[in-house]
């Protein structure tokens, strides 16, 4: 079984993971999940705005750059959560997830996934 690096252990990639994003105000959240031989499976994805985002405000998931997965509107703020039980990237292709920035208001991301064949 596969076993990397992660906060100074080694855990399997098939076990469940995580990344999170806090940016400044005003700006882009984004996680990119490095390429692996094994296909990335995202799991969850959590989001919070601090107050209500513009329109046009997206959550996007990207198997490689510009290759859309899925999309999401988001009008709120506060928080928001979904539990994805087929989103499936390709292996050795980075997967990215990102939460569009919105004027004077703070984002934050974070995913939750695991690596399977």
């Amino acid at each position: 079984m596969l076993t990397r690096m992660f906060g100074g252990g080694l855990i399997r990639e098939d076990e469940p993971q995580e990344a999170v994003h806090f940016p400044v105000v005003s700006t882009l959240c984004s996680i990119t999940i490095t390429a692996s031989q094994r296909s990335t499976w995202l799991t969850k994805v959590t989001w919070s705005y601090d107050a209500d985002p513009a329109a046009g405000s997206l959550l996007t998931v990207e198997d490689g750059v510009g290759n859309f997965k899925r999309k999401w509107a988001v009008t709120k703020g506060g928080p928001g959560g979904l539990t994805l039980l087929r989103c499936k990237g390709t292996p050795n292709t980075d997967m990215i997830v990102k939460l569009s920035a919105s004027a004077g208001v703070i984002g934050t991301l974070m995913v939750e996934y695991i690596r399977r064949s």
